[in-house]
């Protein structure tokens, strides 16, 4: 069978590479937590797709926080993972759709040293095949998790250029390994191609509005997230996230309870977000009493 004589070859081409990610020095520890840490809520169809595949929190730890991918990718990944392997195990040769899923779910769980030799495996199946631009995405995002910036960044500058259909996904990827790397301007500006792309990504949208408040972009992160809500009002996230550059950002307290009190108030909002934003209500009070004491001790 294919599959039997394709986990064998996979194992030759495993070749694992680890580095430690560069100190970040968020501006926010707060907002950087929330923002890439959120669980997954009702309305999150491309999470509740790989529900068999991962537990909750890997999967919320490596789709928002490691790489991007578009959810036409990860959309019914467990199913289509099975279908892979239950094509591939009555094929004399492997369909490089079929191997493309399986690199995918390599991604999500944790296994990228594995995506070259499927890729390698697709593309053999005719010599002069070129790699496809969704191929060139996986390949950048599994270099950058075995420890190649420059690798990675190379190919994912490559399928940017040479592919529409992974244009945004590629800019919005180089823009999360900006950020790990503590190139902040960079990130934003590789953000901001992605969401020029598909402006109604809210994904894009969060990642503009996360980057341009690390950048200390205050104002732009406001507009930002001020369009999410417009595009879903119950973006609990984008309401939290918001309140805290208005906090820390901005200093304009009252817009910053507004932002955290809607949370706390709606009833469909996750109850860890329902926790954070009642803790940082409480830390807009605090600070806003112990400006007004200062004030009015010096006028005493």
């Amino acid at each position: 069978m294919y599959f039997a004589r394709l986990s064998g070859l996979l194992l030759l081409t495993v070749a694992c590479t680890t580095t430690q990610p560069e100190g970040q020095q968020f501006q926010d520890g707060t907002f950087t937590a929330a923002s890439y840490n959120k669980e997954l809520d009702e309305r999150d169809v491309t999470m509740r797709s790989v529900e068999d595949t991962l537990s909750e929190s890997s999967v919320q730890n490596v789709l928002r926080r490691e790489f991007y991918l578009p959810p036409a990718q990860l959309r019914n990944l467990t199913k289509r993972v099975e279908r892979a392997r239950d094509r591939l195990s009555n094929q004399s040769s492997a369909d490089p759709e079929s191997l493309r899923v399986l690199a995918v779910s390599a991604l999500v769980e944790g296994r990228p040293e594995q995506v070259q030799g499927f890729v390698r495996l697709a593309k053999s199946r005719k010599a002069r095949r070129e790699v496809a631009g969704e191929d060139q995405l996986l390949l950048g995002i599994a270099s950058f998790m075995l420890g190649d910036f420059a690798g990675a960044k190379q190919i994912l500058i490559e399928a940017a250029s040479a592919s529409p259909s992974v244009r945004a996904s590629a800019r919005a990827n180089l823009g999360l390994i900006a950020m790990k790397h503590g190139a902040f301007m960079e990130a934003l500006d590789s953000f901001q191609q992605a969401e020029s792309l598909e402006p109604q990504n809210t994904r894009f949208l969060h990642m503009v509005a996360e980057g341009a408040h690390t950048a200390r972009r205050h104002n732009v992160a406001v507009e930002k997230y001020r369009k999410i809500i417009s595009i879903d009002k119950n973006d609990f996230l984008a309401h939290y996230n918001l309140g805290l550059v208005y906090h820390y950002g901005l200093k304009r307290y009252a817009d910053a309870r507004k932002q955290f009190q809607f949370v706390t108030d709606h009833p469909r909002a996750p109850r860890d977000m329902r926790v954070l934003a009642d803790g940082a209500f409480a830390n807009v009070r605090r600070e806003e009493e112990g400006i007004q004491g200062i004030a009015t001790t010096g006028f005493q």
